[in-house]
């Protein structure tokens, strides 16, 4: 169609979100690009006349610790604004992440939402403001859906480790 393609930039934030099951920032990480890579790389997106839409910035997962997703959030779009001051067009997408956990074993609590609400709600009045064009999203993964089923797997294999029994099964 002649159209330039819609590109954003997973970005592995420079910090990490505190608490989490799984960080996805502050140092090596197998996925996105890391924060110092990223205005050459926005160079690069306005020299090939690609369609920029924003930025992902993924912190961390499995955290039930509100106040730590808070502070994620508010360095996220922070980090956000920075970049955005060298992108080749104004950001039109900010995936502040996730890291909403849910509780897996017995004395874990159900994360609080109402703390993000009222950040995100404080994050969303900014970004009116500063990043007017940006739609602000977050992932919701698994805290939407992983107490609505079931997981089956089959067994496939047995293992004994130092006297442990694991189970090896067909399923991610």
């Amino acid at each position: 169609l002649g159209l330039p393609a819609r590109v954003a930039l997973r970005v592995n934030p420079d910090f990490e979100l505190k608490g989490s099951g799984m960080k996805m920032g502050g140092g090596p990480k197998p996925f996105g690009v890391d924060v110092d890579q990223v205005p050459a790389l926005l160079d690069l997106v306005r020299a090939e006349g690609l369609g920029f839409e924003g930025f992902h910035l993924f912190a961390g997962s499995q955290n039930l610790r509100a106040e730590s997703i808070c502070e994620a959030q508010i360095k996220s779009y922070e980090l956000a604004l920075r970049l955005a001051e060298r992108a080749p067009a104004p950001v039109r997408f900010l995936n502040l992440g996730g890291g909403f956990g849910i509780p897996y074993f017995p004395g874990e609590q159900r994360l609080d939402l109402a703390p993000i609400g009222a950040n995100l709600g404080e994050i969303c009045a900014r970004a009116a403001t500063q990043l007017p064009d940006a739609a602000i999203v977050i992932e919701l993964g698994r805290y939407f859906v992983g107490e609505a089923g079931l997981y089956v797997t089959r067994i496939v294999d047995r293992k004994i480790s130092c006297g442990q029994v694991f189970l090896v099964t067909d399923g991610g």
